[in-house]
């Protein structure tokens, strides 16, 4: 193809139908008519002798040559908004963005509610929209352009760069004036005697409890398995045990008739990272609301 007979205009087209798999989100987002998009689409089709996207029930489907163009074409363009806005010096008060983060449930509770106060305070034109991690392929979103930054227990390695914001530990929970808590630290007769509630949506892998038990030839019952905004009121209202993230912990303690038990062994490190793409790593923007992550995150640590 020769480039120069090629409107460079119709990538912004493409860059928007693979994020939003809609010619009418597509035309909002580029403040373009939807009639003006669907040409611009034809014309795309017929530059590049594919069909780019199928309509479907489920919508704009990319053709495998699409997803191969996905990548390099948001690469590009990014890296033409950067060149040309390279020279201006980074004003937070001054920006206006929004962006997009995944948060497991330890960020969601620790560094959610900072964050919006030192955007409302430093940056006010910044918009935060931040979504659970769920079981979104987060690779792909990032791939996309669909996401900015995403706080997990694992990075991503690669085409991302990730940093660590912090690390945790494991303590369990129960309601107030529980046997279990009897002691500061539970015994490992209680932790088998009392059913767990195991919860489903942190991402956290507490097997290591089996492995100790099985040690003195005990085993965990397991009394009920539920996502995470639901272990106050369960164990409020039970004889249930959870073994959580001591941040979590605290949090709920603080807020329900919980008390925090520790475990009698130093349990395996509950760590959590911070990913991004490697092309987005010279966005001033992006670069400062890292940063303000992990001095929040820093900040937390010391404070915890």
């Amino acid at each position: 193809m020769n480039l120069r007979s090629f409107d460079l205009n119709l990538l912004t087209v493409f860059d928007a139908l693979f994020e939003t798999r809609s010619v009418t989100r597509a035309s909002t987002q580029l403040n373009v008519a939807q009639p003006a998009l669907s040409h611009a689409l034809k014309r795309l089709r017929l530059a590049l002798h594919d069909e780019l996207f199928i309509r479907t029930a489920q919508g704009m489907v990319p053709t495998p040559r699409a997803k191969l163009l996905a990548g390099p074409v948001r690469e590009a363009l990014h890296s033409l908004e950067v060149a040309i806005d390279g020279g201006k010096a980074f004003d937070p008060a001054a920006h206006t963005q929004r962006f997009e983060i995944v948060m497991n449930n330890w960020a969601a509770l620790t560094l959610a509610t900072p964050l919006a106060a030192a955007c409302r305070a430093e940056a006010p034109g910044i918009v935060l929209d931040i979504r659970p991690v769920g079981r979104q392929n987060i690779g792909d979103l990032l791939d996309r352009g669909g996401l900015d930054f995403a706080v997990t227990n694992t990075p991503l390695a690669g085409r991302f760069m990730a940093t660590e914001l912090a690390q945790d530990s494991y303590v369990v929970v129960a309601r107030r004036g529980h046997p279990a808590g009897a002691e500061p630290v539970i015994s490992a007769a209680s932790l088998a005697a009392f059913p767990h509630l195991v919860l489903s949506s942190t991402g956290e892998d507490d097997s290591f409890l089996d492995g100790w038990l099985s040690v003195g030839g005990l085993e965990r019952q397991i009394g009920m398995r539920a996502p995470l905004l639901s272990a106050p009121s369960v164990l409020r209202q039970t004889d249930m045990v959870a073994v959580l993230s001591r941040r979590a912990a605290t949090e709920f303690c603080a807020t329900a008739d919980l008390a925090l038990i520790e475990l009698p062994f130093v349990t395996p490190a509950l760590r959590h990272w911070i990913t991004w793409h490697r092309r987005s790593d010279p966005d001033p923007a992006r670069r400062w609301l890292c940063q303000r992550l992990s001095a929040l995150a820093e900040r937390e640590a010391v404070a915890f």
